[in-house]
């Protein structure tokens, strides 16, 4: 992820998962851009004033022609991926700053040279609420003629700033449920539990637009999809990962 740091006083940077403090020492680098050639400097003390970092996180496993991995002299916070793929929970990295910052995740990393790059602004967890509506990145199956069958999946993901949270989800399509995660029927009621940093995912063709979702607690929800063609006749796909603003914020 990439942190700009627009405050007049330096930046530092805290950064949690499964509820400890993770080393940054290594992980956090200033990319400078010269005729088109990435240089990187190692940053070991704060971000400074009007500058910016990137952060890698985990390194990319799964062998994809297209996938890019982290430059040989980075050493990311994890060295292995730390996502989760199909429906399921995994775990939220929560990262901290003691001024006020930006930051935009992108997946994978490396930009054109990895083909199928997305990138997204990070609302802060101070944003969270407790209403939405589920918003997608692309539908599932296309309408075109003849029809192209997606290649990736509509994805909702649901996450947790608070321990003992619960969330009622009231989909407008059924939730198929797999891996741990209960299945959901049509315009019923599934209630789900997370903890702090707690991640719920669901991966499904029947996309969850319009789905209602109502917690006990602030969440963070995030609507994508694995690899969409867009538009749905033309290849090739792309990844795409959004934060949903809460009904408040509409």
């Amino acid at each position: 992820f990439f942190v700009a740091n627009n405050w007049p006083s330096p930046a530092t940077l805290r950064f949690e998962a499964d509820g400890k403090e993770q080393s940054l020492d290594g992980a956090v680098w200033i990319p400078t851009v010269k005729d088109d050639v990435v240089t990187y400097t190692k940053l070991d003390g704060p971000i400074p004033p009007g500058g910016g970092a990137v952060v890698f996180v985990s390194n990319e496993e799964t062998g994809a022609i297209y996938w890019t991995s982290c430059p040989a002299f980075v050493k990311p916070i994890f060295d292995k991926e730390q996502g989760i793929y199909g429906t399921g929970k995994g775990s939220a990295t929560l990262v901290s700053s003691d001024v006020p910052v930006s930051m935009y995740s992108m997946y994978p990393y490396g930009g054109a040279s990895s083909v199928v790059p997305s990138a997204m602004l990070l609302f802060p967890t101070s944003s969270f609420r407790k209403n939405y509506m589920v918003v997608g990145a692309w539908g599932g199956k296309s309408d075109a003629s003849p029809p192209l069958t997606q290649a990736g999946l509509p994805t909702l993901q649901i996450v947790a700033a608070e321990d003992d949270t619960s969330i009622d989800v009231r989909p407008n399509v059924d939730i198929i449920g797999g891996n741990g995660v209960s299945a959901g029927r049509r315009n019923a009621v599934t209630t789900y539990k997370l903890q702090r940093g707690e991640v719920l995912q669901l991966m499904q063709d029947n996309e969850l637009v319009g789905s209602v979702i109502d917690a006990t607690k602030p969440v963070g929800v995030f609507g994508g999809h694995t690899c969409m063609f867009v538009p749905s006749d033309v290849m090739a796909c792309d990844l795409e990962n959004n934060q949903i603003p809460p009904i408040s914020a509409w």
